[in-house]
């Protein structure tokens, strides 16, 4: 059960505030670069020699994409998620930042949703990326295994919307009957499907979410 796994790891500190609704944002290649960090961390350790460079087809198996055993691979992501610093000093994915402080500023709710996350020190780390890169944005986190699936909360919840990258989270999302707005990434551009709302960045998002276009421009 997705609330076995859940941990809140900041609680809304906003005494009397009325939020319009409530944004979840699965925050992993979405507003924080995990893709990234995860092959800058690579190359630092001398892993990259056999990456092939091909488009990543699954966010989840990535073996193919550096040109190596696919278990190997993945014993090579759970390092870098339970067990290097790099993992907790993510960089955000551009215009992330100052886009989810303007619809923040538009009267939103904004709660964190995480992933591959089973450790509370490790849920501390994610929360202090997220703080340090969107300071006073998300007034909760939830965090869950690799693999969980987001419905069971989502379904719980009242009129709400998701921003993700992953295909699973907006199925979800959409499954529970709530409004799934899909980041454009490689290993997503396959999926067709009329409930889901796909935004090629982060602009497109919050034109959709604020009354006017903002001021920002796409770093």
């Amino acid at each position: 059960m997705i609330t076995n796994a859940t941990v809140t790891v900041v609680n809304d500190q906003v005494k009397a505030e009325t939020y319009r609704r409530t944004i979840f944002v699965d925050v992993d290649d979405t507003c924080l670069d995990v893709l990234g960090g995860f092959v800058r961390w690579l190359g630092q350790m001398n892993r990259l020699k056999a990456a092939t460079g091909l488009s990543i087809k699954n966010r989840n198996v990535l073996g193919e994409w550096l040109g190596i055993d696919e278990g190997l691979a993945a014993l090579w992501l759970k390092e870098f998620e339970n067990h290097t610093w790099q993992w907790g000093a993510l960089r955000p994915i551009p215009s992330s930042q100052q886009s989810l402080h303007l619809i923040r500023r538009q009267g939103w709710k904004i709660v964190a949703l995480a992933h591959g996350i089973t450790e509370f020190p490790r849920a501390v780390l994610r929360r202090a990326n997220l703080e340090i890169l969107f300071p006073g944005v998300f007034t909760d986190m939830y965090t869950m295994p690799d693999g969980a699936s987001f419905y069971p909360y989502m379904k719980d919840q009242e009129d709400a919307i998701c921003i993700t990258a992953s295909i699973r989270t907006a199925n979800d999302t959409a499954q529970a009957g709530h409004s799934a707005y899909l980041l454009d990434q490689a290993w997503n551009r396959d999926l067709q499907d009329l409930r889901i709302r796909r935004f090629t960045n982060w602009i497109n998002i919050t034109n959709a979410l604020t009354k006017s276009a903002p001021t920002i421009q796409i770093n």
